[in-house]
């Protein structure tokens, strides 16, 4: 079972007629991209503030903790990779253009970081969280899915300067908490700090919806030490 960092920002913020243009897009390309696109989060549970749910999200997994494209020289794994970044640059394409015009338009930046995060374009993606979060800094969720964005491309420490910069805001924050002790076990090998940030969130609310999910990934992570 390999664990993914989660995300829990702006999906919150998309307008649902953006997401059924995602899901369409990436349904027309090929039943394969779009079977790969229902990887979802291991404790995803963010939805918008217009109540738009995030894309084809399945329980499960959380986010790929590795770039996605040719991770194993996997010839298919880097087509299927390059035709959803093809989809997302044509779904973002005017969204780009109405942030040139609108540069202050924060979450129109996060909408296109998303989206590029659902294609595993993980640079592009923490490109277009960094602008939002220069408009908009004080915003967390955001923050949050910068760190894994970046996680997934490969730069842990950046990944844990924007967690830890979360949590030094707001302590309780689940979604930094579990993949800050994620960065911690897959990125710095540090099991014992990754417990404790997976326990803090038990101590929080031991009997919660996805508290036996936390406990499966201590098991994991601690049998592997072992």
């Amino acid at each position: 079972m390999t664990e993914e960092p989660e995300r829990k920002g702006i999906h919150a913020m998309a307008n649902k007629h953006a997401w059924i243009m995602v899901i369409a897009a990436l349904i027309v390309i090929t039943p394969v991209v779009y079977a790969i696109c229902v990887v979802g989060p291991l404790l995803h549970e963010a939805v918008s503030a217009t109540g738009a749910p995030p894309p084809a999200l399945a329980a499960g997994v959380q986010k790929q903790s590795t770039p996605a494209v040719n991770i194993n020289g996997d010839t298919g794994q880097q087509t299927v990779s390059k035709q959803k970044k093809t989809a997302a640059d044509k779904l973002t394409g005017p969204m780009i253009e109405q942030l040139a015009s609108s540069p202050n338009n924060a979450m129109l930046a996060a909408q296109i970081g998303n989206i590029y995060y659902d294609a595993q374009a993980f640079a592009l993606a923490a490109k277009y969280y960094q602008k939002s979060l220069a408009i908009n800094s004080e915003n967390l969720p955001v923050r949050v899915d910068l760190a894994t964005a970046l996680f997934s491309s490969g730069q842990i420490d950046p990944a844990l300067a924007e967690l830890n910069s979360v949590l030094q805001k707001d302590p309780n924050n689940n979604a930094a908490l579990f993949n800050r002790g994620l960065v911690k076990w897959k990125g710095k090998n540090d099991v014992e700090g990754a417990v404790a940030d997976w326990e803090s969130i038990l101590r929080q609310n031991p009997n919660g919806a996805q508290a036996d999910k936390i406990r499966a990934v201590i098991a994991e992570a601690t049998n592997q030490k072992t």
